[in-house]
């Protein structure tokens, strides 16, 4: 799968996080710079499966510069990924193969870009079913839950308050591992509504927290 992406040195970090959808050998990232001659350095480089463009390096209205694009008919099937920093998702935006996401963008929104293309697995790390108790900080109020299921890039927790889409949430769980038990944090975003609860994607955790819960899912 090819990839061609201008995106901001935060967002690139993020991809090359283990983990992460992108972050995997059958799928061949190409980066370019922001400029004028964007459109024209894309052209020449053939077309890829997927587009990712940052609000905030387009030198001209993002949506205008993806329409532009498009009046060639080969890159009305690229799934594109507009990210979008300073600005709100404008209302009402739709376009076929179109994907509007607002920053932080979790990586189960960019498994459903890969999904909709049908290449790859979308799924690389395996989940494992559980049924321990969890917790999580939203709005500075502290409240458990339960977590149902884990892989490596996001859970899904039993709930029954409300939260919305794209809730961003501290939460804690614990794994026992041979006789040890130990207490993983991550900063989770809120994806999708769910039956007694919420599915949740990962956005941060500690490098060891990651190799902890690795070891759990895969032991």
């Amino acid at each position: 799968m090819k990839v061609f992406a201008v995106i901001g040195e935060e967002e690139k970090q993020n991809w090359q996080k283990s983990g992460h959808p992108f972050s995997r050998s059958d799928i061949q990232i190409t980066f370019f710079s922001e400029g004028y001659d964007l459109k024209e350095r894309l052209l020449k480089s053939g077309l890829p499966d997927i587009l990712a463009l940052e609000e905030d390096l387009i030198f001209q209205k993002i949506e205008d510069f993806v329409w532009d694009l498009r009046e060639i008919k080969s890159w009305e099937k690229v799934q594109t990924v507009l990210i979008y920093s300073k600005s709100d998702i404008p209302s009402g935006a739709k376009q076929p193969n179109v994907h509007y996401f607002k920053k932080p963008v979790s990586a189960s929104q960019y498994e459903e870009v890969i999904k909709s293309i049908g290449k790859v697995v979308s799924r690389r790390y395996p989940r494992k079913e559980i049924n321990a108790p969890c917790s999580f900080v939203h709005l500075a109020k502290k409240i458990d839950c339960k977590i149902k299921d884990i892989s490596l890039c996001g859970c899904r927790i039993e709930y029954d308050g409300e939260l919305k889409i794209g809730s961003i949430i501290q939460l804690a769980f614990g794994v026992n591992i041979g006789t040890k038990g130990f207490v993983i944090r991550t900063t989770a975003k809120v994806v999708r509504i769910i039956q007694k609860g919420y599915g949740l994607s990962f956005l941060t955790m500690d490098g060891n927290d990651r190799n902890l819960l690795n070891s759990f899912i895969r032991g």
